[in-house]
């Protein structure tokens, strides 16, 4: 089978990142089973490049409508794929839905991103710029207002969801039941044998046994980091040991001087040990694996399931994140999701799990048992798969 992937601001940068990595392990996966796949990436500059790590070319196009129908029909003509799995917003604009029907190639549209709630989008409005904020705005009206049953006529004809939350959205909105394949994210295969669980020296040394929450991800306001500094702060005036670790990534700096700034003026930054370089797979683990849980309080979850979740679940670690999407619908079994921008409501769930260790070993269970029933990234890639052979199938037997 010729499969053809799209993706928006695919790179070589960020193709072990959410939404991308799905579609690298689906690349991975096919090419192994003989199928050929491209990959394009939809963005603002024309050209391919060559990724050592993928082994292919990623074709880039222009999102401009001016260029887009030339440059995908471009790549269509020379590949000539027999299906496309397309990133679908909710707020999808008619030239490129107009493009994908002309082009009469059958379609598996996937969400890359997840469900967006007002009052987020407001508190989020409040800390980030109105750009920043404001396709995420766009998308929250359009879950509301936008029937996507219009989407079949261009030649739509499944849609992969990555939670049961946003395919129950979509079937809401209009879009047929029947046609709505749930597929969450895939997990590494991991030996536990195979694991070191020492600390680096110097946190080790600087905890010297104290318990640690931990925040993992970049230096960015919309993964809620002066909310997490700020609600610790109270967290700690209420208990003299608890320490915060931040791994804050290295690869986008964004905020890292404001971040800086902000921690020196905590009257508990003493108790608060940041990295601010990105730190290798058993780094992080050794982190995840003392911690007593993973804290990602989200302004806005751009993709719906940040693999940092995974990452907890697999060493049977609470999460504690924001309400109001998927990513919240997702955690609630095994960890405590909080309002957005609610400074209290963060500090009480970090406490509660100090202070209640029956519904903290309950929690840490739930984590242990979900993430042994989540799909490794091969059987991700075989559900997409299916998918794709089942819409080919169902066509066929049409003619």
């Amino acid at each position: 089978m010729k499969i053809l992937f799209a993706s928006y601001g695919f790179t070589k940068n960020n193709y072990h990142l959410m939404p991308w990595r799905i579609i690298f392990e689906n690349y991975k996966y096919l090419t192994k089973k003989g199928h050929r796949v491209v990959i394009i990436s939809i963005g603002e500059s024309k050209k391919s490049f060559h990724s050592f790590k993928l082994s292919t070319n990623i074709f880039k196009i222009r999102k401009n409508s001016k260029y887009f129908e030339t440059d995908l029909k471009r790549i269509i003509l020379g590949f000539k794929p027999d299906i496309i799995f397309w990133p679908i917003s909710w707020r999808e604009p008619n030239y490129r839905l107009s493009l994908l029907k002309k082009i009469g190639i059958p379609v598996v549209a996937y969400f890359p991103g997840g469900i967006y709630h007002a009052s987020s989008i407001l508190y989020s409005m409040t800390q980030l710029t109105f750009h920043k904020c404001k396709p995420y705005l766009f998308e929250c009206i359009a879950q509301n207002l936008r029937n996507i049953r219009h989407f079949e006529q261009y030649n739509i004809k499944s849609i992969i969801a990555l939670t049961r939350f946003t395919a129950s959205k979509a079937i809401s909105n209009g879009w047929p039941k029947e046609k709505t394949e749930v597929i969450p994210p895939g997990k590494d295969l991991f030996i536990k044998s195979q694991f070191n669980v020492k600390l680096p020296t110097m946190a080790k040394n600087w905890l010297n046994g104290r318990p640690f929450y931990l925040f993992m991800g970049p230096p960015d306001k919309i993964r809620g980091p002066f909310e997490l500094l700020n609600s610790f702060n109270l967290l700690a005036n209420y208990n003299p040991e608890i320490c915060l670790v931040c791994l804050f990534r290295s690869d986008a700096p964004l905020d890292k001087h404001l971040l800086k700034r902000h921690i020196n003026s905590l009257k508990n930054s003493n108790r608060i040990f940041s990295i601010w370089e990105s730190v290798d797979r058993q780094t992080i683990d050794s982190f995840i694996y003392h911690c007593i849980a993973v804290v990602l309080p989200f302004l806005i979850v751009p993709s719906e399931i940040p693999l940092a979740i995974y990452d907890a679940m697999k060493f049977g670690k609470p999460v504690i994140t924001s309400q109001y999407c998927g990513t919240g619908q997702f955690v609630q079994p095994f960890g405590i999701t909080v309002p957005v921008g609610s400074l209290r409501a963060l500090s009480d769930a970090m406490l509660l799990f100090l202070s209640d260790k029956k519904l903290y070993r309950s929690k840490c269970n739930e984590s242990r048992v979900l993430y042994s029933k989540l799909p490794d990234w091969k059987i991700m890639a075989h559900s997409w798969l299916q998918v794709a052979k089942n819409t080919l199938d169902h066509l066929y037997k049409e003619l």
